[in-house]
């Protein structure tokens, strides 16, 4: 199950700014996920959101997007997402609240091409309509946020080539 911070807190603790990020409380959580995970190092703010999401709270599910060209998303009752169903012919941000829904995603091409940059991404993306190419393309705008790491453990690989284009950020 997939909850808020917010709602978290306001239903658990009467407060739904309790656990805001840089509260008291906020980060006695963060350490007591570490210490439940054997994390006896310094975490950055992905790294703490990929902490917390892995016990099912999420900060912002709205605030956090990526870029899409190329995809289907299919639902665990096995119906197909209206939403990623677009993105066969146009780029969409699908956000995480997009996302935690879906039992898996599917490129619709064989090859899915992931870029850091969103110039590059739009750049590509012109290339790709230009030549009727059949490329799947994801920006991850580097540092890879929430609906990145979700997205991409939700794709399908069996029969797909994936390939990355970037600096390959710490």
């Amino acid at each position: 199950r997939i909850e808020t911070l917010g709602n978290y807190g306001g239903r658990v603790l009467g407060n739904p700014h309790i656990l805001d990020y840089g509260t008291s409380e906020y980060k006695q959580l963060v350490l007591y996920l570490k210490y439940e995970n054997k994390i006896f190092y310094d975490l950055d703010l992905d790294e703490e959101k990929e902490l917390l999401s892995n016990v099912g709270l999420i900060n912002n599910p709205l605030n956090t997007y990526i870029p899409i060209f190329g995809f289907n998303g299919i639902y665990k009752n096995g119906e197909t997402s209206k939403l990623l169903k677009i993105s066969e012919e146009q780029d969409i941000n699908v956000n995480l609240s997009n996302i935690l829904d879906l039992e898996r995603v599917e490129a619709i091409n064989k090859k899915v091409l992931i870029v850091e940059n969103p110039n590059v991404y739009i750049s590509i993306r012109n290339f790709i309509k230009r030549f009727s190419l059949n490329i799947s393309l994801i920006c991850t705008g580097g540092q890879l946020n929430q609906c990145a790491y979700s997205f991409l453990n939700k794709i399908n690989l069996s029969d797909i080539q994936c390939f990355y284009s970037g600096d390959i950020d710490p």
